[in-house]
């Protein structure tokens, strides 16, 4: 598409070194990355991690895995990409049998930059629908 006399992409795609639109936005995003991440609030603490990051529903869709978990097991987070940034992710749900959490997200910027991944979101905890307590989580991975 032309914009003002420059080409633009698709929703989704991005240049190639040659002005080609031929790239997936999220492919900056997909795969293992692992480094330090800090949790503050409910959920303190600072603990080395690997995240793989896989495709998701849409060209503008990836899935976060581990960066939350309930009972031990990955809570996978649906996000949207623009760009070189992640700034939408899905709230998540934790049913253990009796206790329901809901974990949403707030003022989210995962950007990747070649083989780095810096990670900024806030994250609010409600235990069966009362809001138990907010945080943050920070951190810089590598691939």
């Amino acid at each position: 598409m032309r914009d003002g006399g420059d080409c633009t992409c698709t929703v989704g795609y991005e240049k190639d070194a040659t002005g080609k639109c031929s790239v997936e936005e999220r492919a900056k995003f997909l795969g293992n990355w692992a480094g330090i991440i800090t949790y503050s609030g409910p959920l303190s603490g600072t603990g080395t991690i690997t995240l793989p990051i896989t495709q998701g529903a849409s060209l503008q869709k990836v899935v976060i895995n581990n960066l939350f978990t309930c009972q031990g097991a990955s809570l996978p987070i649906s996000a949207t990409v623009a760009g070189s940034n992640i700034n939408n992710m899905a709230a998540v749900t934790c049913d253990d049998g009796t206790t329901v959490s809901d974990i949403s997200f707030s003022a989210v910027s995962l950007t990747a930059t070649g083989s780095s991944l810096s990670i900024f979101l806030n994250y609010t905890i409600s235990l069966d629908g009362v809001v138990y307590g907010s945080g943050t989580a920070t951190g810089t991975l590598s691939k």
